[in-house]
């Protein structure tokens, strides 16, 4: 995983060749009554053995909550000045997120007074901490690494060396990922009267709390290494360290790879929240995949074994449901793009081009070919796609892609996945590596580019010369054993580690630093040697809009850092009344009209959050304390976004000066220039719809969460369904339907009631009213009163209606062209089929329709119809006759479905259903969409707040499903909420969609064919473009509308 703290050295001034022979050394292979002796046979350790769970098949010592694995009297390393040690491990499951887990504890005395704890924590850090708080003598020394990533069940290799007041270092796998440069401590410095059975050592647990085995490891532990020396691993070590079969491919012409078993992942228990380790039968059952290439085509073989006594599902009804397998293809690790293509049991298939995460190319037509085979104890799938399809008509030796090959179904136990992505297969970042032709190859190629990078770096001549020797002596290493399987991935991890020796000396006299991510909207914030400082933001926009832009803090000391940021009109700085006036007004007179209103100015932190596959992503958006301060560990990195508004502002430019103040000694005031051009183009008259499917309307309706509502301007209030327990509407009636007493709708004109007192004009609210009328339709305390779709049961309904919006009309004035009716689901099926949705979906139309023609519906058909629309399209047409709003899933919208809706004069909404894990730019993209193809400004997804679990944070809750929807972070108790960077990339979406209708008005007013032009292709660009490509339509869009101003002047 990139990190978020960077990284001070990776290799050491000297490669040493030769490792010393350590003091001490387990590896548990011989066991005699829960018993390992050291290899010298000095010192025992107790335990209960992994047979078979060890590395590579071999006997390790389980590290969980039962049972301390420790050694009492361990007093040969008691006054050593330095000392290493290595062990290899796994995890059971995740890293526990609460308290951590403990690798290694030496103590000499009890309760954390005197010891020293090698731990992993919450935030997947790896950490040395010496602790000492006895006898008046007090002190704490440690070195922590930046958040890693630990995948369940995969061995990793830690050592971690210190000595008495030089460095403490740590490095995974081979790579230096923490270091303390001096002042360190080593056994000796834990002075102290050690109490009975002390000094102890302890293997996976923590020494700090002797009432149970705390902080445990919970996992396996093999093949532990201590010497008496400050050990830095080899360059053979570095290689090695990790066994790494299977992590990569090597793929040539003509010949297959095979990946080995899939790892087979976790399924959901019953109970809530928990999840059930897959049996031994499904791991014996775990299929695999092998790829081969042919002058025209790569195919794909996947061999999936039916685990013992269970029998394949075979459904046609559903693609992606029963048996199927599917295979992930990227063609350049450093770009979005990546293909998919899955096919089922009963040899239903599915092809698809993602540009990004979650925005698919309607336009793609895959030429692939698909073959299923279903033997007696296991199936198997082909897949022939042509190299030309995926950007592989031409190969070069040494060129890697990534790919990825997943299983899902019953006879394997679920999900398994080849690349450790977790349940979110579409973790492109987590794919694994595949080489053509030769690893040497790939290696001198990702070694040259390290070099060029290198040669940019402005250092001494010596430590110019170092590194260079360092690079020297890989490439010679490389040219050696460069296409040895085994040590492909500790080679590559030389290469890229070498990234942080050149960041180290590029910035070696600098604390902090503030500088901009080549892709602002994207997860890498680990600061480079390509790395420079932010001097100037330039921001465009209109009048009383806003727009984002954002930029990154890294504290590169070890001490933490505290700090104050605040926007200063230039003037300020020019007659230095900033550092000792921070907090002062200091004039507000008509000279100065360009300093701005503070809250035009809005500063956020991305707050770092784990995925289901361990990956980290900076997507909750949570506002700074006090809207100025910075808060950083010792060399972290924070991701800052500034948003901007306009409001009230004038137009012309206006000069802004973003002053870092620093709290803490030893760093400097850092500045960054702000030019905000306020262009003449005012779209605050353009009204739009804005509204999503959440709960927040309902349950209490938490005035907080409202408030975050109207501030993102949702006009259209989802109001929930009707006629449940927690939205009891309905009247009583009797049996002839003859209503006794309507309700008084005090729920709905609460919601109404707080959206208006926090912002939103009442002349602007509409409601969106889900009924699902065959399950809760007149439903009153949880019960139905009248059989559904009767005489009299109709009758009812009509009189509800009637007087339900009667009562908005007359309190609110919100008219039946206000309320939009939602009687069912995503339905889907044979209209004609009475047991079917989609004939319920008509059904309930007509219903409404028949009670009054002015009754505004809407239907949302299940993705599946969009599927295949060709034979479904008649059933759509014929939705059309009784609704009026036709919400479409974008993802599958295709040219023809596209056409069709423009066609069907009706209002055209569209929504999608996306996990945290989606990029921005999805949510942004879906206005230019829709303006593409003539849809209206109505975009939805499921869901603004739903997350597995009720806590979109923690990515392993959840019950038959871990998927995080939410777009916010709500706590629905509290009615506190946090946005995302999603959800303001949705916004965003709908800003720009503002400034586009403003032109289109422009243009109907006054039509220029050569303007109309130039409008559809920014229109079209953006539609298919990246975040970039949005930002650049949108100003070129504001440009287009100061020419139409100008066009209108002329004209009068």
């Amino acid at each position: 995983m990139k990190s978020a703290i960077f990284l001070l050295t990776v290799l050491s001034a000297t490669i040493c060749l030769n490792a010393a022979e350590p003091i001490l050394e387990w590896n548990y292979e011989t066991w005699k009554r829960n018993q390992s002796v050291s290899q010298n046979g000095q010192v025992s350790i107790y335990g209960v053995p992994a047979k078979k769970d060890g590395v590579n098949g071999s006997t390790g010592v389980i590290c969980g909550d039962k049972a301390r694995v420790q050694i009492a009297f361990f007093t040969q390393c008691q006054d050593w000045k330095e000392f290493t040690w290595e062990m290899k491990f796994k995890l059971d499951d995740k890293v526990d997120s609460r308290q951590g887990n403990a690798l290694f504890c030496y103590g000499k005395h009890s309760w954390d007074r005197a010891q020293f704890l090698l731990w992993i924590t919450p935030k997947q850090q790896l950490e040395g901490r010496f602790t000492l708080n006895i006898d008046g003598k007090k002190a704490t020394v440690s070195a922590t690494s930046s958040p890693l990533k630990f995948n369940s069940r995969q061995y990793y290799t830690v050592r971690v060396a210190s000595g008495s007041g030089s460095a403490m270092k740590i490095w995974l796998d081979g790579r230096l990922v923490a270091i303390r440069e001096k002042k360190s401590f080593g056994f000796n410095d834990l002075v102290c009267k050690s109490p009975k059975w002390y000094p102890l050592l302890a293997i996976g647990h923590d020494l700090a709390n002797l009432e149970k085995v705390y902080r445990p490891l919970m996992g396996i532990v093999d093949e532990i290494k201590l010497w008496n020396t400050f050990e830095e691993p080899t360059l053979n070590e570095k290689l090695t360290s990790v066994a790494t079969a299977g992590d990569h491919l090597l793929l040539k012409q003509g010949s297959r790879a095979s990946t080995g078993k899939f790892s087979v992942l976790d399924r959901p228990g019953q109970a809530l929240g928990s999840f059930i380790r897959p049996e031994q039968k499904f791991l014996d059952a775990a299929a695999h995949a092998e790829i081969e290439l042919t002058d025209k085509d790569l195919i794909v073989s996947f061999h999936c074994p039916v685990a013992d006594g269970m029998r394949p599902e075979k459904s046609r009804k559903q693609m992606w449901s029963g048996e199927l397998v599917e295979f992930f293809f990227r063609p350049s690790p450093e770009k979005t793009e990546y293909f998919q293509y899955a096919v089922n049991l009963t040899g239903l298939f599915e092809s698809f081009r993602w540009t990004s995460r979650g925005n698919a190319d309607s336009g793609f037509k895959s030429s692939s070919t698909f073959e299923v085979a279903d033997e007696s104890r296991k199936w198997t799938a082909v897949m022939r796609i042509p190299r030309k399809e995926i950007g592989l008509e031409q190969i070069k030796s040494g060129q890697t892609v990534t790919m990825n090959f997943t299983r899902t179904g019953a006879t394997g136990g679920g999900q398994s996945t080849w690349s450790s992505v977790g349940s979110n297969f579409h973790d492109i970042d987590c794919f694994r590596t595949v080489v053509f032709e030769s690893r040497k190859d790939a290696l001198r190629d990702e070694l040259k580019k390290s070099r060029m990078e290198f040669e940019k770096i402005e250092c001494t001549t010596e430590e110019k010369a170092k590194v260079a020797k360092e690079l020297d002596k890989l490439a010679v290493m490389i040219e050696k054993n460069g296409n040895d399987s085994s040590m492909f991935n500790g080679f590559r991890r030389l290469i890229n580690g070498m990234q942080a020796r050149y960041t180290s000396l590029r910035f070696a006299s600098i604390p902090a630093l503030i500088w901009t991510q080549p892709f602002p909207w994207g997860n890498d914030i680990q600061v480079s040697s390509l790395s420079s400082k932010t001097e100037k933001i330039s921001l465009v926009l209109p009048q009383n809009s806003y727009t984002f832009t954002s930029f990154v803090f890294s504290n590169l000391t070890e001490k933490p850092f505290l700090g104050q940021l605040k926007c200063f009109p230039a003037t300020r700085r020019e007659k230095k009344l900033i550092y000792n006036t921070f907090n002062d007004s200091l004039w507000s007179d008509g000279k100065h009209q360009q300093l701005p209103v503070y809250r035009n100015a809005v500063f956020f932190e991305a707050i770092p959050k784990e995925t289901a596959s361990g990956s980290t992503i900076y997507d909750p958006m949570s506002p700074l304390p006090m809207n100025t301060l910075i808060r950083a560990a010792g060399k972290e990195s924070k991701q800052l976004w500034l948003r901007f508004s306009s409001e009230g502002m004038t137009p012309g430019l206006h000069k802004y000066i973003l002053y870092l103040k620093p709290s803490c000694a030893g760093f400097q005031v850092q500045e960054i220039e702000l030019n905000v051009d306020i262009r003449p183009v005012d779209c605050s008259g353009i009204k739009l719809d804005s509204g999503h499917y959440t709960s927040i309307y309902q349950h209490g309706a938490k005035e907080g969460l409202i408030r975050f509502l109207a501030e993102k301007q949702n006009n259209l209030i989802y109001t929930g369904c009707f006629g449940q327990r927690s939205l009891d509407i309905y009247p009583e009636v009797d049996k002839q339907g003859n209503v006794l007493r309507f309700n008084d709708y005090k729920q709905i004109d609460d919601m109404i009631d707080k959206t208006i007192r926090n912002g939103i004009a009442k002349t602007h609210i509409k409601l969106w009213c889900f009924l699902e009328l065959a399950s809760y339709g007149l439903a009153r305390n949880g019960k139905g009163q009248l059989p559904y779709n009767s005489l009299e049961w109709k009758k009812a309904f009509k009189a509800f209606l009637a007087d339900f919006t009667g009562h908005l009309e007359k309190k609110y004035g919100i008219g039946k062209d206000r309320i939009v009716f939602y009687p069912v689901d995503e339905p889907s099926g044979d209209i004609n089929d009475p047991k079917s949705r989609m004939y319920q979906a008509y059904l309930q139309g007509t219903i409404i329709k028949e009670a009054g023609k002015d009754y505004r519906t809407m239907v949302n058909p299940l993705p599946d119809v969009l599927r295949d629309f060709a034979k479904k399209k008649s059933d759509l047409t014929k939705l059309l006759d009784v609704y009026d709003i036709i919400e479409l899933y974008r993802p599958g919208i295709t040219p023809a479905i596209a056409k069709w809706a423009k066609e069907s004069g009706k209002t055209i909404w569209t929504y999608g259903i996306y996990a945290t894990t989606v990029q921005p730019d999805v949510y942004r993209r879906e206005y230019w969409q829709s303006l593409r193809d003539g849809f209206t400004e109505v975009i939805t997804y499921w869901h603004l707040e739903s997350h597995a679990g009720g806590d979109g944070f923690n990515p392993q809750d959840g019950t038959t499903s871990r998927a995080d929807y939410g777009s916010i972070y709500a706590d629905l108790n509290q009615g506190t909420v946090l946005s995302s960077r999603r959800h303001e990339a949705h916004d965003l979406g709908r800003e720009d969609f503002r400034l586009a209708e403003y032109c289109r008005r422009l243009l109907k007013k006054k039509n220029n064919p050569s303007l109309t032009a130039k409008f559809d292709m920014i229109i079209k660009k953006a539609a298919g473009g990246n975040m970039e490509d949005m930002e650049k339509a949108r100003l070129e869009l504001l440009q287009l509308a100061e020419a139409l101003q100008q066009q209108m002047v002329l004209l009068r």
